[in-house]
């Protein structure tokens, strides 16, 4: 048996079985003409490849109470165009008074750059290439992040977020992900400047309600459960 990973759906599989853990609006028809009629479709975030640390943390997570005292922000391992930095300087514009973990990884060539900002800021917290990604998220009740993987890392931890595109291929995911309720997208990062991303926050941060909604949204949509489900299949 031969079983296929993708999320370009732009190319025909000979396969038996095919994984696309991403949401995209049209989802079901999306690999039609593109595979064999017996294959086997596995489509959604109800298959995440989640590593088991976001299912046991998933259960100790507790209801959000509409405030955001601690921010999670983590905008890819690359970052090329310095979306952290944009983040940051809104957070600081704002005035944000709660604690935020800043994420970098070792790939950004900015990172030097946001640890001198960090540092000079009390309430910012940097950390880099960091192996306990999951319980960072876990004690935080909002996030600021891209539109890649950890979307659905976030979404199983009920971490509302506001979420920028970094790439083309994220455009499709963060627009289905939205139009379900589980994130707040604000567009491409590259029509997006620190003034967006500080006047989404305010207005966000206003409203208790929708980020309690986005919170159970979010943990009923990805139970953290997808590798289980794949597993099955595959037997």
């Amino acid at each position: 048996n031969i079983m296929v990973i993708d999320d370009l759906a732009n190319r025909k599989h000979d396969c038996d079985l095919l994984l696309d853990q991403n949401f995209y609006i049209g989802l079901k028809n999306r690999y039609t003409n593109l595979v064999p009629k017996k294959c086997v479709l596995m489509l959604g975030p109800k298959y995440a490849l989640l590593r088991p640390e976001f299912l046991s943390l998933k259960q100790k997570i507790s209801p959000h109470n509409g405030t955001v005292k601690y921010i999670f922000v983590f905008m890819g391992s690359g970052d090329q165009s310095n979306e952290t930095g944009k983040v940051l300087a809104a957070l600081k514009k704002m005035e944000f008074r709660g604690l935020v973990d800043v994420v970098v990884g070792v790939a950004n060539p900015h990172k030097k750059v946001i640890e001198k900002i960090c540092n000079k800021t009390e309430n910012f917290i940097f950390h880099q290439n960091v192996d306990n990604m999951a319980k960072l998220m876990s004690k935080a009740d909002f996030a600021i992040g891209a539109a890649g993987a950890t979307t659905w890392e976030r979404c199983s931890l009920g971490l509302p977020s506001l979420v920028l595109s970094t790439a083309e291929n994220q455009v499709e995911i963060a627009k289905g992900a939205s139009e379900l309720g589980l994130i707040a997208y604000l567009g491409s990062s590259c029509d997006i400047n620190e003034l967006d991303i500080q006047n989404a926050l305010v207005n966000l941060f206003r409203s208790r309600k929708n980020l309690i909604d986005m919170q159970q949204k979010n943990m009923k949509y990805v139970d953290g459960a997808g590798i289980k489900r794949i597993l099955q299949k595959v037997k």
